[in-house]
């Protein structure tokens, strides 16, 4: 729907926000190569109808700065794998991190990977204050996924006074290739259905705060 891509530098003052959204299918906001851009208050909905094989909301790669990513609503009903908010490659201000706050998400997904959420080889990011209810069923899904698999690494992100639920047989956190130092997880709830672990942390299961702490020495609350 809308993908603005730079090239050579970093263009700033990118602002997509106050948008209704709907019937796409492979991302309603893709930003590549932007520095500092602003995401705010936008109504996204996929096809309702087509299985869409790999659905994107809002999209972040390879950008920098400060973006500000707030007060959006995405919902799917009939993707296959969907990540409502994915940040991939991103290298972010140290000072003045990126921040991902008080946006609502609810992704549907039947294949294993699909997230409400992913932070993907990205450093100094924030994310405070949103719901995120993973659907569906796939087992191997997260309300939102931690993933350090490439060159930037993932560390210094936040997560603090999230709900991340997840009914679609999956788990609420789901953690892969990285350190218990390089991230913070505080004052969330986490919820799963099924029977299933609250964490998956690098294919531990963890399935109470005890154990997590245990673990991971974070999340003292």
């Amino acid at each position: 729907a809308i993908d603005l891509e730079a090239t050579s530098s970093f263009p700033v003052g990118w602002d997509i926000s106050h948008n209704t959204i709907a019937g796409y299918y492979f991302a309603a906001i893709y930003l590549n190569h932007a520095h500092s851009v602003n995401v705010e208050s936008n109504m996204i909905n996929a096809d309702a109808y087509a299985a869409v094989a790999e659905h994107k909301g809002i999209y972040l790669q390879d950008n920098t700065g400060s973006p500000f990513i707030s007060k959006n609503k995405i919902y799917t009903t009939a993707t296959l794998k969907a990540y409502g908010i994915r940040i991939s490659d991103c290298d972010f201000d140290s000072l003045s991190h990126g921040l991902v706050v008080n946006n609502f998400v609810q992704t549907h997904g039947t294949n294993t990977g699909s997230c409400g959420i992913l932070v993907h080889n990205t450093d100094n990011l924030d994310v405070y204050y949103n719901s995120v209810h993973a659907i569906g069923n796939a087992s191997g899904s997260g309300a939102i996924r931690l993933l350090d698999n490439g060159t930037i690494s993932l560390e210094n992100v936040n997560l603090v006074n999230n709900i991340f639920a997840n009914s679609s047989d999956g788990v609420a956190l789901l953690i892969a290739g990285v350190d218990s130092a390089d991230f913070t997880n505080d004052h969330n709830v986490l919820y799963t259905f099924h029977s299933q672990p609250l964490v998956n942390f690098n294919t531990n299961p963890i399935s109470d705060l005890g154990a997590w702490k245990t673990a991971t020495g974070e999340a003292a609350n």
